[in-house]
């Protein structure tokens, strides 16, 4: 009872400590997960991966946020798909940037942003059955306490699962974090998703970022998104 009261305590004071700031920025870094070579593996194969990690590294990403609602996106220019002639980018932003995500905090509804010209919003179905650890680290200067999950995922193999660990900081309560993780008593300042991490640049609190609204697209369901993915992987 008394671990959490201090818990509860700790996630009120949050509040306050923001002082009249209720919305904010987090700007991500990203750490690519560690290459790993075979000896079979041939010197092309191997530059290409090192220039796609390096590739990978200079990307950042914001997460925008208030008491309502969150919007998760890559800070590259997201209009300017075609004009990539490298193939390494072209794939990178295919993986990693075409994708926004927004978060509505009062209804719990997720959506996975297209933002290709097709500009398809994804009404996401996963409730993330975070497990919270009382494993802790600094990051950033900040406490942050560690949470995980697990999550399905469909590939040209089938229905896959991976293992989701976040960082949450319970000083700065807001239940939001990248992509479409959200959930926490705190602010997720470091996330792995699988092997990739998305770790926290900079901290902003200031609400010129107070205006965040549900993008505008056609929107489809995720099990009707994951039936067109499974008629053209042939799975």
């Amino acid at each position: 009872m008394k671990n959490v009261l201090n818990f509860t305590l700790t996630f009120f004071f949050g509040y306050l400590s923001l002082g009249q700031n209720t919305s904010g920025k987090i700007t991500y870094k990203v750490i690519p997960p560690k290459i790993e070579f075979k000896d079979s593996t041939n010197v092309n194969e191997i530059k290409f991966l090192e220039k796609f990690n390096e590739n990978l590294k200079r990307k950042k990403f914001s997460l925008f946020f208030n008491t309502d609602f969150s919007l998760f996106r890559s800070e590259e220019n997201l209009n300017v798909e075609n004009d990539k002639n490298s193939t390494i980018e072209k794939i990178n932003y295919n993986l990693y940037s075409k994708y926004s995500y927004f978060f509505n905090l009062k209804s719990k509804e997720c959506y996975k942003v297209d933002n290709s010209e097709s500009r398809i919003i994804i009404k996401l179905n996963d409730k993330l059955n975070w497990q919270i650890t009382t494993e802790s680290k600094k990051i950033d200067g900040y406490l942050c306490i560690k949470a995980t999950t697990n999550k399905s995922f469909f590939n040209n193999k089938g229905e896959r699962v991976k293992k989701i660990t976040a960082w949450f900081c319970s000083e700065i309560s807001y239940p939001f974090g990248p992509l479409d993780y959200n959930g926490l008593p705190g602010l997720i300042l470091e996330l792995q998703d699988n092997k990739l991490i998305y770790s926290v640049d900079k901290i902003e609190f200031d609400n010129k970022y107070s205006m965040i609204e549900m993008p505008k697209g056609k929107i489809i369901s995720e099990d009707e998104h994951l039936e067109k993915l499974k008629e053209q992987s042939n799975f």
